[in-house]
């Protein structure tokens, strides 16, 4: 039995483990298209914090070697060709028994005018992203963070640990952490926060944000905020084009 299981986040981690326990003799093969496999996006907010290193982060490097599963890495999967029962990953064609699709999700950008890729960021589940921000964090002293969901709140705090000297936290909604506490008890966390120093702007509305210079700027109605970085941790959306391709039925919220 051959399983082939595409991408190597949480959920094809937990299936391949599952899948060994179940039977021993099966082929599994993982394929990533990261060059490295760890827990992410929850944690690198921790590493960037300084609290953690990003060898604390990675996936037991013993895990698949152990239950003999093969990983594939920096190794993209194009195209699932489901009537012939095969894959074609990093130019080459691998046949199967079984396919599993945990593709995960990519970060959901907002429609905000003047977004240009310039000194903007978002936090993904690929540990190589993180790492280029431990790199590009400590040579800026301002951010803006659009999204106080937990990641965004994480990664404001991450960056008043770095020494930031203004940290924005914004959020469209009345609260921080908005998917998971009432505002009350949100309340109680975003006096914490400005006792920090962060300055939250919640209800936010974000006109557009231009680039000047090697700086940015947030336009909202009643000011503009001028900071060196923008992090966009603004939620995220199914990674569901390889499945569109091969023809499996998207649902209506856009999962499959």
């Amino acid at each position: 039995m051959k399983i082939y299981i595409i991408g190597a986040g949480a959920g094809g981690r937990s299936a391949s483990g599952w899948i060994r326990h179940l039977d021993k003799q099966a082929q599994i093969d993982i394929f990533s298209t990261q060059n490295e496999i760890g827990y992410a996006p929850c944690e690198p907010p921790f590493v960037l914090k300084g609290v953690a290193s990003w060898d604390d982060i990675f996936y037991p490097g013993k895990f698949f070697e152990e239950r003999n599963i093969a990983v594939h890495l920096n190794t993209e999967v194009t195209d699932i060709p489901r009537k012939e029962k095969r894959i074609v990953a990093g130019g080459q064609s691998y046949p199967y028994d079984k396919v599993i699709l945990s593709t995960g999700a990519i970060a959901s950008i907002p429609l905000i005018s003047g977004l240009d890729g310039k000194n903007e960021f978002t936090v993904s589940t690929n540990i190589a992203d993180g790492r280029a921000l431990d790199k590009i964090i400590p040579s800026y002293t301002s951010a803006t963070v659009i999204g106080a969901g937990a990641i965004g709140v994480e990664m404001t705090l991450a960056l008043m640990a770095r020494g930031y000297h203004r940290v924005y936290l914004l959020d469209m909604l009345e609260n921080i952490l908005p998917a998971s506490l009432d505002k009350d008890m949100a309340g109680k966390i975003e006096e914490v926060m400005q006792q920090k120093g962060v300055e939250l702007i919640l209800s936010a509305n974000i006109i557009s944000i231009k680039s000047e210079s090697e700086r940015k700027r947030v336009i909202l109605p009643d000011r503009e905020l001028d900071v060196d970085l923008v992090f966009l941790t603004t939620g995220a959306r199914p990674n569901v084009e390889l499945a569109r391709k091969a023809g499996i039925e998207i649902g209506e919220t856009g999962g499959v």
